[in-house]
């Protein structure tokens, strides 16, 4: 009887200690997806109210792209471009990219361009155009980066 005691208090040491990591984790988990919901919430009840706060936005895009979760991150970016007429194509780009969807980026990037030029988004759209071997395109992306960078820094990064 005193050694059937013995066993079980044994037992639940044994499971006390591979369970409280595990709930540590489980609780630091919890608390982090909390927080980030809490601030995509706040941002969906002031939809009507104000316009986009571009620093929730960017540390949730930061969140969601830190730990790759690539369809959580288009989800909410076309939410916020539908509801908020945010222009958010240079970021689906960017997740399109790393999902390896390669044409869905480039029209992303394509459309990215319509309102702001910038040589990030004319890097990646060169990339995926070498990825798709599509000539044309990457001469027309490679002149417009040869005008913005006349040292042609990233035209070198890219060959």
């Amino acid at each position: 009887m005193v050694g059937n005691f013995i066993i079980f208090r044994l037992y639940l040491l044994l499971a006390i200690i591979i369970l409280l990591p595990i709930c540590y984790f489980i609780t630091l988990e919890l608390f982090n997806q909390i927080i980030y919901s809490y601030i995509f919430i706040k941002d969906v009840r002031i939809i009507k109210q104000k316009n986009v706060i571009f620093d929730d936005i960017y540390f949730l895009v930061n969140y969601f792209m830190k730990r790759r979760q690539w369809f959580k991150c288009i989800l909410m970016l076309q939410f916020y471009e539908y509801y908020k007429n945010y222009n958010s194509n240079r970021l689906l780009g960017i997740c399109f990219h790393n999902l390896s969807y390669q044409y869905i980026a480039r029209y992303y990037y394509i459309n990215s361009l319509k309102y702001e030029t910038s040589l990030e988004v004319l890097e990646n759209l060169a990339l995926i155009c070498i990825d798709l071997k599509d000539d044309r395109m990457l001469t027309e992306v490679c002149c417009k980066i040869s005008d913005i960078d006349p040292d042609n820094n990233i035209l070198m990064k890219l060959s």
